[in-house]
């Protein structure tokens, strides 16, 4: 498994909901299957200096957890999008699209990125398919 980083922007985020930062914004494909995502990092400490966190090692999770959510048997794609939550904050997610073996059953869940993976992700697909689909 494996990654491929497309760039970057830089972007601006609140934090703490009155301080105002910069982070990099990187675009990802996850290898093999190419399934996009995103993430962001910022800077190690403080300042204008203050060198950025390197993605590489964010970059390689994101990615083992797309592609060990995709092994799942009755898991047939995954879709990176953002929401906005209650409290106007970029929340980025996951929907993963399960079809059973006969085709009898079919669905999607949603997630967080952070609780994305295979043993979330996996109870999720199959507490619905146990209820005979999107529930």
């Amino acid at each position: 498994m494996g990654y491929r980083i497309e760039g970057y922007d830089v972007v601006t985020e609140y934090q703490g909901g009155n301080r105002v930062v910069q982070k990099r914004e990187f675009h990802v494909y996850s290898l093999p299957s190419e399934t996009y995502f995103q993430f962001r990092r910022g800077r190690q400490g403080t300042g204008p200096k203050a060198p950025w966190i390197a993605p590489g090692a964010s970059a390689a999770q994101l990615s083992d957890r797309v592609e060990a959510v995709l092994d799942i048997a009755t898991v047939v794609d995954v879709l990176y999008s953002q929401d906005v939550t209650a409290a106007g904050k970029l929340q980025d997610m996951m929907t993963t699209f399960y079809r059973t073996e006969d085709g009898r059953i079919s669905g999607s869940v949603e997630s967080s990125l952070a609780e994305f993976g295979p043993n979330f992700t996996g109870a999720q697909v199959a507490a619905e398919i146990a209820a005979g689909g999107d529930i």
